[in-house]
């Protein structure tokens, strides 16, 4: 089986001070758009420190797809339901990384891939 073809990635990482969140500035699919996670990557570092792969973080259709305390590399089955999206042209597919840690400001964050699915 050929290797699909990503239609969309992004990564975040940097140095997160504590106790803060920080988003990636995400992607928007067009109305329509029927996507699939492909890929997740994520580097924690630290037992406080959360990487989450999130859909309409704060809205109705809220999902999380993955979240990680440490490091993580994973490729999902594109073919499971669950790992599938819709676009509307307004919700965003973003990182979140959180830093609950007191006093350390490590580098933390994470990639991923989307495919489109038909």
């Amino acid at each position: 089986m050929p290797y699909p073809k990503i239609k969309y990635t992004e990564s975040n990482y940097k140095n997160v001070d504590s106790n803060t969140d920080d988003f990636s500035v995400g992607i928007i699919p067009i109305d329509g758009e029927h996507l699939a996670i492909h890929r997740f990557i994520a580097c924690g570092a630290d037992p406080a420190c959360y990487v989450v792969l999130v859909w309409d973080f704060g809205g109705d259709a809220q999902k999380i797809f993955v979240s990680t305390k440490g490091d993580v590399d994973i490729t999902f089955d594109s073919s499971i339901g669950e790992y599938h999206f819709t676009g509307n042209g307004v919700k965003k597919l973003q990182i979140l990384i959180r830093n609950d840690n007191d006093a350390a400001s490590p580098i933390i964050g994470g990639r991923f891939e989307v495919i489109e699915v038909f």
